[in-house]
């Protein structure tokens, strides 16, 4: 678990699950809100992270709707009563009837219930934290970023080194390939927070990702 405090956007990051999926919690440290982003399993560490920093969950946010990033989303909503987010093209991803290799490969939750269908450019606020969602399908039709301005929560679309995969129902190479042209045009020094593996920087992956 790691955390940070710059430019007042603070995060924890959890790795959950069996495929070691980063699960996040933004928060401000000015106020008690907070979201939770891609609880992928382990709802109870989760939950104990949340409660131990007195923080107060206002929403989920999925960044696609791979099994692998909602596996704890019921039981959080159910324990904190909060709405769930996904954006609108996903909406076949998340269903039970298209988790696919995904679902032979593990063993696969329930999809659970959506609440709020994200669309390009809607911004989600609780308390002083404010996400603004940056459609970047590729990996899947509906995958997003989530721009919390120094720092940029990427998904499955952008990893340090390396980029999601194509090969998988909704996949499409090319479409990525257009939507890591729209995250090249942050600023330099904004920090990536992936769906798997360690931080990095736009600037960093400009310079060393071969996929960019």
């Amino acid at each position: 678990m790691t955390h940070s405090d710059r430019h007042s956007i603070q995060y924890k990051s959890i790795c959950v699950g069996a495929i070691q999926t980063n699960a996040y919690i933004v928060y401000s440290g000015q106020d008690p809100a907070c979201f939770i982003i891609d609880p992928g399993s382990d709802g109870g560490i989760i939950a104990d992270a949340i409660d131990r920093a007195n923080l107060r969950p206002e929403g989920i946010i999925l960044t696609h709707g791979h099994y692998d990033h909602f596996g704890a989303v019921t039981e959080l909503k159910k324990r904190y009563n909060i709405p769930v987010h996904l954006h609108m093209d996903d909406r076949e991803t998340i269903s039970s009837k298209s988790l696919g290799l995904l679902a032979s490969l593990f063993k696969s939750p329930e999809p659970p219930e959506i609440d709020s269908y994200l669309a390009d450019g809607d911004v989600l606020e609780a308390g002083t934290i404010r996400l603004k969602v940056i459609h970047t399908p590729g990996h899947t039709q509906g995958s997003i970023c989530l721009d919390a301005g120094p720092i940029l929560f990427t998904g499955d679309t952008l990893f340090q080194g390396s980029i999601g995969r194509t090969d998988l129902p909704g996949g499409d190479y090319r479409i990525l390939q257009q939507s890591l042209e729209k995250l090249k045009q942050f600023p330099p020094a904004t920090i990536i927070l992936p769906g798997h593996g360690e931080e990095s920087t736009i600037k960093i992956e400009v310079q060393l990702n071969p996929f960019l």
